[in-house]
């Protein structure tokens, strides 16, 4: 039945096993921190109707739909190294893949890795869009 409530867990936790990441120690410091993921903005919550998208969601069965030419910026150490391989083995379209070092939390706040992706991203847009 639809109640048009929303339930809602925390996004992330260290210490509430009923949240959507939930880790102990500070493997989730990124989203517990308020100095770096945990603003505000963000609000740090999950639907708990999101279940099934958020874990059946495969991106890499999309990747030969695209037609303009990719750039991947990633790392061994990113989240889903394996994930970005299969992706870009399923493209048609023109491709690269530029590898660095770096977690996936170094993607969203350590700057020199930030810094590393955005000049290739730079580079890429420069290079396919003029």
């Amino acid at each position: 039945m639809t109640t048009g409530t929303v339930d809602y867990v925390p996004a992330a936790s260290n210490v509430n096993p009923t949240a959507a990441m939930y880790w102990t120690g500070d493997a989730l410091d990124y989203y517990l921190n308020p100095n770096r993921g945990a603003i505000p903005q963000w609000g740090g919550r999950f639907a708990v109707m999101a279940w099934k998208e958020w874990l059946e969601f495969d991106p890499t069965t999309l990747s030969d739909r695209i037609t303009a030419p990719v750039r991947i910026v990633t790392s061994e150490q990113s989240a889903t190294p394996g994930g970005a391989k299969k992706f870009a083995a399923g493209l048609r379209a023109p491709h690269d893949m530029i590898w660095t070092t770096g977690t996936q939390f170094d993607f969203y706040d350590n700057p020199s890795t930030v810094r590393f992706a955005a000049e290739h991203a730079i580079e890429h847009f420069k290079k396919t869009l003029s």
